[in-house]
């Protein structure tokens, strides 16, 4: 039997760009909007099976969040999915966002949508009364979706409103992101030691 060597094509600089770009969003938003609280342990722009570039939440943040988590929580969640695709669209510009790489995350946003509003009675606007009450009606069997269209809408213009925030999140830690895009291009792999250095210089409690 004749055996084959396959040769894949190296990733060139720009590309490897656009994963640091991505994966530096996700990074940067589980920091800053987590107060200092989610230091990924590690982020890292090397291919693997199933993915370009991967950033990997604190261990200790979830362990502590496992068993209390709360709508803030889950928000955060929300919001690091949506970093990597808001990312891009501050560097490349919306028309140069990739439809390959945000489609995981989108996916598990949505989810996570579908879980605060369908099954746990969570409204999209928790910061009134009017809005905290809004939305108590859930799910009763989970293998039926309780009103999916409504869901559905709730979850898009949710989505929508916490794209805006983290993209003026970005916008206002701008020096920090683009040192972190810097040193993966730099490093290919940061530690969690690596990030609370980088971190140092700028105004997150660490």
């Amino acid at each position: 039997v004749s055996q084959f060597t396959i040769y894949y094509p190296k990733r060139s600089v720009e590309f490897d760009k656009k994963i640091a770009v991505h994966e530096a969003g996700h990074a940067l938003v589980a920091m800053i909007d987590s107060d200092g609280k989610n230091i990924p342990e590690y982020v890292s722009i090397l291919e693997a099976e199933g993915f370009f570039g991967i950033v990997t939440d604190s261990m200790s943040y979830h362990l502590a969040k496992h068993k209390s988590k709360s709508y803030a929580d889950i928000r955060h969640q929300v919001r690091v999915c949506l970093a990597g695709r808001v990312a891009e669209h501050i560097v490349y510009g919306s028309e140069n966002v990739s439809v390959v790489s945000a489609a995981d995350d989108l996916k598990k946003a949505t989810e996570l949508c579908f879980y605060m509003f369908s099954a746990r009675g969570i409204s999209p606007d928790m910061d009134t009364f009017k809005g905290a009450c809004s939305n108590l009606t859930v799910e009763i069997e989970e293998d039926k979706p309780f009103d999916k269209k409504r869901t559905e809408l709730l979850a898009r213009e949710y989505l929508a409103a916490q794209y805006r925030i983290v993209f003026e999140m970005i916008n206002a830690n701008k020096s920090l992101y683009l040192q972190l895009v810097d040193q993966l291009m730099s490093k290919s792999i940061l530690d969690q030691n690596d990030l609370y250095k980088i971190s140092e210089n700028y105004q997150i409690p660490c």
